[in-house]
C-alpha cells in the first residue's frame, strides 16, 4: 500500500468490490510488522509511520532526515537518471504522501522534532558522516 492511497471514496469503492482489505487493516498489519522487526533489533525501518509506532521502545533511536529540495533532486538525478522536473515531482509527490499518511492514520506531524531523537540536515554533511554521526549516536545511547 503506497504511502498516500487515493481518496476516502475511492478506497471504500476498492473495498467494496474485493481489490484490497480496508487501508486500516494493512495499517494495523503495517504496525504490527514493524514492531515485530523493532523487537527483533538490527534493523533500519523506514517510513510508514514507523517513529511513531515504535516511540515507546526504548531500544529504539529515531533519526530525522531533512534537506533542501533543491539537493534531493540533484541526488536523484545523479542516483536514478531522473530529468530536474521529475525529481521534483518526485519529491513532492513523496513528501506529501507521507505528511498525509502520519496525518491521516497517526494524527501527527513528520516534521515534529519531538518525533525524534536526532534530526540531521544532510546539507551539511557528506552521506558517510551522516552515517557515522547516527552510528555514533545509537552506540552512545
Amino acid at each position: 500500500m503506497p504511502e498516500d492511497r487515493h481518496s476516502e471514496i475511492q478506497d471504500v469503492v476498492d473495498e467494496l468490490f474485493g481489490l484490497h482489505p480496508p487501508s486500516w487493516t494493512l495499517v494495523k498489519k503495517t504496525e504490527d510488522t514493524i514492531l515485530r522487526l523493532a523487537e527483533l533489533g538490527n534493523v533500519i525501518i523506514l517510513g510508514r509511520g514507523a517513529s511513531v509506532v515504535t516511540n515507546r521502545l526504548e531500544h529504539v533511536f529515531h533519526v530525522r532526515l531533512i534537506g533542501s529540495v533543491e539537493q534531493r533532486a540533484r541526488h536523484l538525478q545523479k542516483a536514478l537518471q531522473m530529468k530536474e522536473r521529475e525529481a521534483l515531482k518526485f519529491i513532492r509527490r513523496e513528501d506529501g504522501g507521507r505528511r498525509r499518511y502520519l496525518r491521516k492514520y497517526f494524527h501527527k506531524d513528520i516534521d515534529d522534532p519531538m518525533l525524534y531523537h536526532c534530526v540531521i540536515n544532510t546539507d551539511r554533511l557528506s552521506h558517510e558522516e551522516v552515517a557515522r554521526l547516527i552510528a555514533d549516536a545509537v552506540f552512545a545511547s
